[in-house]
Order: structure tokens, then sequence, then C-alpha cells
């Protein structure tokens, strides 16, 4: 555009997608002509530049004149930026009254690559940008003849694509020092602390008037958990009898060693006597019959080791071995089986025998079944949450609208894929192998993709400027604007 406006520049083919609304077409013209001031402009839609261009350079290879669009049939499928539009040709005219449109193009594949990346490694240490992610698409991505074969070839075989990225050491940052509060500050926290104390009894005083009310008491878990009771309370009992003899002597001995408490001192009246009656009283151990109280204790049965669940448990193993005998063999082979297939599609099928090789592959992203899965979405658009269908069911529907046989024949015999996503490999093999499964028996299905798949539109307009209709300022300037008054539709173009 920075020549746009000059003295030496004549005239101007501008290009625009399927079914372009008149609006955009004013607005853009209005800025050609009202403020570039451009003498001569033409529209034209970039889906059958490409088309015409390719027929065309397919015509010039053969050593065949070149073809007159007139007499030229087929079917334009442009996967471009923003979408993917399937427009049929015939003799020369599009038939926009049976052109489709699917919401699925490149950046669609690209911000797909983009969630399930972020969804695959949610902690990669790297910040990727939309240029890594279409980068992905462009050069690691390919269109799948068969989806749910190659899918499963991608899991259970190493064709993973391995990016390595530069490894960063963590460093663990250093721990702030803790910054000085003033005494507004530290009251607040002291005043929240209090407060959820606060909050803290009075929801376990509610706690317990619920055990209370339930039958229990504070404390006792078996009124809601209905476990035995008696059990748990001469469990309870044993334990608490068997601390008290323990803490008995010491707790004591810790209160009278206090220097304030009151008669607790050393030099307090009766307080020798008090301790060697305590060591005299204190003979917990000494015979090996006190540490049977352990064992008892042990000995008694757990809620998850109770005899009825045991013995039902036994009952369902048993019958589980009668019905399944190679149970326990396929949970050995479980228990010993290589890696998931998670952690495989995440790391690779090699294990991780050193520190180095962990901490390479914390950097790496491994593309494996996001080859395919990205470029699925141009034939299953739900796989990239677009609610449409498909390339092939689109195309089949377009030829399936046509009445006469003979036209369907010539576009079937002639179906072109242009644009920046033709450039995917697979694409073209893919879409033949679709219409074919619907095509009548003995059908010539024929499906190329374009030699020139990003520039293919530039060189059919650039082709196209020498024998285009174009619409003078002066037209412009008279129509006021109205598009429906200076606009010229020719063949090449959207039909308002």
């Amino acid at each position: 555009m920075s020549q746009v406006g000059d003295n030496d520049l004549q005239r101007l083919v501008f290009t625009e997608p399927v079914c372009t609304p008149p609006l955009s077409r004013g607005v853009a013209a209005e800025l050609l002509f009202e403020l570039y001031e451009v003498p001569e402009v033409a529209f034209g839609v970039d889906s059958l530049f490409a088309f015409h261009e390719h027929v065309a350079d397919a015509a010039t290879a053969a050593d065949a004149a070149v073809l007159d669009p007139v007499s030229t049939s087929g079917l334009a499928v442009s996967i471009s930026h923003s979408a993917t539009h399937l427009v049929p040709v015939l003799d020369g005219a599009p038939q926009m009254q049976w052109a489709k449109r699917i919401s699925v193009g490149c950046n669609k594949l690209k911000w797909y690559m983009k969630q399930l990346m972020h969804l695959k490694y949610p902690d990669f240490p790297h910040v990727l940008s939309d240029l890594d992610y279409q980068r992905f698409v462009r050069k690691h991505c390919y269109v799948a003849e068969n989806y749910p074969t190659e899918l499963f070839r991608l899991v259970h075989q190493d064709h993973d694509i391995v990016v390595q990225y530069r490894i960063t050491q963590h460093v663990n940052q250093p721990i702030l020092e803790r910054v000085p509060l003033t005494p507004q500050e530290e009251y607040r926290l002291a005043h929240d602390k209090a407060k959820w104390l606060t909050e803290l009894a009075e929801e376990k005083a509610k706690l317990e008037a619920k055990l209370y009310r339930t039958g229990g008491g504070p404390g006792d878990a078996n009124a809601v958990t209905g476990t035995s009771s008696s059990r748990k309370k001469s469990e309870t009992q044993s334990r608490m009898r068997v601390m008290a003899s323990l803490l008995d002597g010491d707790d004591d001995e810790g209160e009278a060693g206090k220097p304030g408490a009151a008669g607790g001192g050393r030099g307090a009246p009766g307080a020798a006597a008090r301790r060697k009656r305590q060591k005299k009283q204190d003979r917990f151990g000494d015979d090996s019959a006190d540490w049977k109280v352990y064992s008892s204790l042990s000995k008694e049965p757990d809620d998850d080791q109770d005899p009825q669940l045991i013995a039902q448990l036994s009952r369902i193993d048993k019958l589980l071995t009668e019905h399944d005998p190679l149970r326990h063999v396929r949970f050995y082979q479980r228990a010993h089986a290589p890696p998931t297939l998670l952690p495989r599609l995440l790391y690779g099928p090699a294990p991780m025998a050193t520190e180095a090789d962990i901490l390479a592959r914390e950097h790496q992203i491994r593309l494996n079944v996001e080859r395919i899965r990205v470029p699925e979405a141009l034939f299953h658009p739900p796989l990239a949450g677009v609610d449409e269908a498909g390339l092939a069911e689109l195309a089949q529907t377009v030829l399936d609208g046509m009445p006469n046989e003979e036209d369907r024949r010539r576009v079937r015999a002639n179906v072109v894929v242009v644009g920046g996503g033709a450039a995917m490999p697979g694409v073209a093999e893919r879409l033949r192998g679709e219409l074919v499964r619907e095509a009548p028996v003995g059908s010539v299905v024929s499906v190329e993709v374009a030699r020139e798949k990003v520039a293919g539109a530039w060189r059919g307009a650039a082709r196209f400027a020498d024998q285009a209709e174009y619409v003078s300022r002066e037209v412009y300037m008279e129509a006021g604007g109205d598009g429906a008054r200076w606009f010229r539709p020719h063949l090449w173009s959207n039909r308002g």
C-alpha cells in the first residue's frame, strides 16, 4: 500500500473472500478512491484467482494453449487464513448459489494446536508465541488418509517430533526478609486471628451439640460413622490408662519444678516426701507383663478388619476367580507393564535414567497425535469446537446440489485445493478418498493441489489485470458511493 496514490499507478486489483458483504467492499472503495485517489479498481475473489491460475499454469506446463476461462469447470477448495470455502465453477462462471463455507482455516488450526499444547504441558518453562504454534502446524502436521489407523500407529510407535528448547536451571529464590509491621497492622492481624479462633470454637460447639442430639458425645465419632461404640470405648480407656500411668509422675514433677508454683518449689514442705512416694509408686515397666497391654491393644480388630467384611470379600474374590481364572495374571502383567500411554506421549518411550534426562525432557515438546489431530479439524470441525460439517461432507453436498449429472461429472473431475492450507501434506489424498467413496462406480475423481499455494491468488490477479473491467474513480464519484450502481461484477468476482 506504500505505492498506492502515486502518479504512475494507473489501476489496482483488490482481492476479497467469497460472499463479501457490500458494506465491506464499499468501505474499501471509499478508502481507495477518496483517500488514496486510485484511478481504477477491480474486485475479485481470491480463491477464483488461484483456481484459474492453476488451470492456466497446468495447460502451459502440458504444452497446450491456455484454457479459456469460459470452458473451465471444477471445484475450487480454498483453505485460507480464517475460513475454508468451496466454490463450484461451471464454464468459467462461479456458482455462488452452491458455494459453502467452513469456519476452520489456518488460524483456527493454529489456535487448536495452542490449546492442545497448553493442555498437554501446563507447566512448560518457556513461553511460546503464536509463531511457534504456527510453525508446528506448517512443518510437522499432515492430514491422515485414515484417521483411526494413523492415530493407532502414532500412539503405539515412536514417530514423535521432538522440539528441544533451551534448558534453564531451577534457581530457588531467596526467602524475602519479613517486613516489620506497624502497630496498627499487628493489631489488625491479632484481631483477625482472634476472630478466626472464635469462629472455630463456635463451629466446634455446633458439632458437639449435633453429636449430642444424635445420641453420641463430644469427640464420639461413632454416632456419625455407625461403628461399634463399645469396642472403641474400651480401646480408648485402655490407652488412657497406659498414658496416665506413664505421664502421671512427669506431670506432678513438672508442676513441682516450677519456681513460682504454690507449694511446688524444692524447698516447699513435703516436696521431698512426695517425690519419694512418687518414685516408689511409679513402677510401670519393671515387670515384663506390663508391656502386654500394647499387644492386647494391637490385637483388637480395626474397622477395616471386620470379620463380616473379610468374609464378604472372600466370597467376592472366590466368585471373581471362578468366572475369571486369569484375573491375577492380568493384574501381575499390569503391575509390571511399561509406562502408561500418557507418560509415553508426554516424554517418550525411553526411561529417564539420569537427572540430566529429566531436566532435558522438562524443556522439550513432543508432537505425536497432535500432528494429525489438528488438521483433522478440517474434516471434523467439532474437534476444534466448531459445530459444522467437514470438508469432505460439504464437497459432497455441493455435488449433490447440482441438478445435472453431467455438471457433477465435470466438477468432480477437476477439484483444485488452493490457499495456504493446501501446503499441508495429505489433504488432496484424503479429499479424493472421501469423494471416491461417495461417487458412482466408474466416476473420474481428480483432486490436485495448486502449484502456487500461497501466491496463487496474487498470480491469478496479475493474469487477470490485463483483461479486467475496472471501476474508475469518476464512475464511483458519480454514483455517490452506492455499490449497487458502481460495482461491476465479472466472471471472477462476487455477484454483488
